[in-house]
C-alpha cells in the first residue's frame, strides 16, 4: 500500500468519510513536508523515537522491520494529536512485530492511539501485552493485514467515540475478549474481509466481539467469528452486544458473507435494547442459539441467511424482544413477537443509519 499521500483512493465504493480523507491528504503537503522514515528494530532502532521525530501533521510514513520491544503511543489524550500517519511492515512484504520489553510481557498496551485521525497500520503483529491495540479520544484508525494475538486480556479496546476499521485482520487468542468496547463510552468498529484475505476473530474465553454500550459493529464480506466463549460465563458468545448497541452483518458479492460459527453459547447474544441486522450471513455450530435477543432487543433479517446445527434454536427471543423481516429459513424459531413487514419495528438509537463501506484495496 502506498503512503497516505496517495489518498488511499483505490476503493470499490466511496463514502463521504473517504472523500474527506482524500481531500485532507491533498492539503497536508501545503502545511508540512511529508516524511518517510525506515526503522529496523532488529538493530536497535526505535519505532516510538521515529514517531516522536515527526511533525504531527502529515502525511508521514514509517516503514518498520524486525521485532520492536517497546510500547508505542500515537497522541497523548489531549495535548498532541497526529493526523496522516502510516506505519507499515517491511517494504518488500511480510510483517513487523511489536511486543512489550522482556520485563513487561503480558502487561501494558502495545499500541495506543489517542485523539488522532487518518492513522493507518499495515502488516503489523501486536503480541504479548495486556492489550494489543487501544483506540480512544475520538480517534479514527484504519488497519490492513494486522494480526493481534496472544495478549493477556483484550485484542483491541475501542472507546471515546472512536472509529476502527479492521480489514483482513487476524485477532486471536487474546485472553477474554477479541475486540471490546467499554460499558461507559460509545465506539464504532468495522470488520471487512475479501475472498483471499478474510478477517478472523477466534479463541477468546468470553466473546470475540463485545459491544457494551451504544456501540456499533459492521461485519462485511468474509468475516469469521469462531471458537470464542467458554461454559459458565453469561456473556459467552461469538458476538455480545448490550445497552442499545447495534450489529450489522452484510454479504458482499462475489467475496462472500460473514460467518459466526463454533462459539460456546449463542453465536450472537443481544441484550437491553440492542439490534442485530442480517444482510446475509451464515450462523452455524454454536452451542447455544444461533442468535439470542433479550431485554427489548430486535433481530432484523434483511436478506436470507443460513442457520445450521446450532445447539438450540436458529433464533430465540425472550418475551420482550422481536424477530423482524424475512424469516424464511430461520428454523427452528423461538420468538413470540414476530413482524414480517420491514421497518415497522423501531428500536431507538440502535436503529440509526450506518456507514457500510467496502474495504480499501492495497496497491
Amino acid at each position: 500500500m502506498d503512503a497516505p499521500s496517495a489518498c488511499f483512493c483505490t476503493v470499490r465504493s466511496f463514502t463521504l468519510r473517504l472523500l474527506v480523507l482524500c481531500l485532507a491528504a491533498s492539503i497536508f503537503p501545503m502545511a508540512a513536508t511529508a516524511a518517510e522514515i525506515n526503522v529496523d528494530c532488529d538493530i536497535g532502532e526505535s519505532l516510538q523515537a521515529a514517531i516522536d521525530s515527526l511533525d504531527p501533521v502529515g502525511p508521514n510514513t514509517i516503514t518498520v522491520s524486525g521485532t520492536c520491544q517497546e510500547f508505542v503511543g500515537i497522541g497523548d489524550w489531549g495535548n498532541v494529536a497526529y493526523q496522516g500517519l502510516m506505519i507499515r511492515g517491511p517494504a518488500g512484504g511480510g510483517t513487523a512485530t511489536i511486543t512489550p520489553p522482556p520485563a513487561y510481557q503480558g502487561r501494558g498496551w502495545i499500541i495506543t492511539i489517542a485523539g488522532s485521525h487518518a492513522i493507518w497500520l499495515d502488516r503489523l503483529v501486536l503480541r504479548g501485552g495486556e492489550i494489543g491495540l487501544v483506540v480512544g479520544d475520538q480517534s479514527e484508525v484504519d488497519t490492513s493485514s494486522v494480526t493481534i494475538e496472544d495478549n493477556e486480556s483484550i485484542g483491541a479496546f475501542v472507546e471515546g467515540t472512536s472509529v476502527l476499521f479492521l480489514v483482513g485482520a487476524t485477532i486471536r487468542n487474546n485472553g477474554r475478549f477479541g475486540v471490546y468496547t467499554p460499558s461507559t463510552q460509545t465506539a464504532t468498529v468495522h470488520f471487512y474481509g475479501d475472498s483471499t484475505t478474510p478477517t478472523v476473530v477466534e479463541g477468546h474465553s468470553v466473546c470475540g466481539i463485545c459491544l457494551r454500550f451504544a456501540s456499533t459493529a459492521t461485519l462485511g464480506g468474509p468475516v469469521q467469528v469462531r471458537n470464542n466463549g467458554s461454559a459458565g460465563d453469561d456473556q459467552s458468545a461469538g458476538v455480545y452486544l448490550a445497552r442499545n448497541s447495534a450489529l450489522h452483518l452484510v454479504e458482499f458479492q462475489p467475496d462472500g458473507r460473514p460467518e459466526i460459527s463454533g462459539n460456546t453459547g449463542p453465536g450472537i447474544l443481544a441484550e437491553v435494547g440492542s439490534t442485530v441486522s442480517l444482510g446475509g450471513a451464515a450462523i452455524a455450530n454454536n452451542t447455544g442459539a444461533g442468535i439470542r435477543v433479550e431485554g427489548l432487543s430486535v433481530a432484523q433479517i434483511e436478506l436470507p441467511s443460513s442457520f445450521s446445527a446450532n445447539g438450540t434454536f436458529a433464533l430465540s427471543c425472550d418475551v420482550s424482544s422481536w424477530a423482524v423481516g424475512n424469516l424464511t429459513g430461520v428454523v427452528p424459531l423461538d420468538c413470540k413477537n414476530v413482524e414480517t413487514k420491514p421497518g415497522k419495528i423501531k428500536t431507538g438509537a440502535a436503529a440509526s443509519s450506518i456507514e457500510v463501506r467496502k474495504p480499501l484495496k492495497r496497491h
